[in-house]
């Protein structure tokens, strides 16, 4: 049996909680405990205040969902401290960029370019010759079909559909359950079956 990768979780809210139960759940993955400028500890683990208190060989994993967020803290500790956790199932022809976090039970296809500080949450299926830009983050039970682009700093949220083909812009939220059947540009919410831009997201709001 291999080693499990030890990591530090970036963050203290739900979403750093929940990286914590589900790389449990793979088993693939040691969390040594969380980092922030606040606490001692959450869940059982320390928090670590300073990254200073972490080990050089241990990589820090993104605990947060949004993007705006997930920049700064990518900027403010380096990119280098961070490093990838692909629990999921990943095709041998896909690429991955630093920072990636694929969970358990996701997939991500043939050639699938995913870029830095994506995260794919469980159940969701990134297609064949997909690509997903920088800091998106992609929520449970999403599927993107073939052929998908989906730009920077986007959030796709439970459930939604992405048919082949569709283009997805920058800073784009697709809420729940909604059905992408065409482009959509950049800067905006997306919602419905078919989806239909409700109205302009402000950077950092969503």
């Amino acid at each position: 049996m291999s080693e499990k990768k030890s990591v530090i979780i970036l963050g203290n809210g739900g979403m750093a909680r929940a990286l914590l139960d589900w790389f449990t759940f793979g088993k693939n993955v040691s969390v040594a405990g969380f980092l922030w400028e606040e606490g001692t500890e959450l869940c059982g683990l320390p928090i670590f205040n300073s990254i200073d208190q972490i080990p050089p060989e241990t990589g820090v994993v993104l605990g947060m969902l949004n993007p705006v967020y997930r920049q700064h803290w990518v900027n403010y500790y380096g990119r280098e401290r961070f490093v990838s956790v692909l629990d999921g199932n990943v095709s041998a022809t896909a690429e991955i960029g630093q920072g990636v976090v694929s969970v358990k039970d996701s997939c991500i296809m043939s050639k699938a370019k995913v870029a830095s500080f994506v995260h794919i949450h469980t159940y969701s299926i990134v297609g064949h010759d997909c690509e997903v830009g920088e800091h998106t983050f992609i929520g449970p039970s999403v599927i993107l079909a073939g052929r998908v682009a989906v730009g920077k700093s986007s959030r796709i949220f439970m459930g939604a559909r992405v048919l082949p083909g569709v283009v997805i812009g920058d800073n784009v939220a697709v809420t729940a359950g909604s059905v992408v059947t065409k482009n959509m540009p950049s800067g905006v919410m997306v919602h419905g079956n078919p989806a239909k831009p409700v109205y302009q997201t402000i950077k950092g709001m969503y």
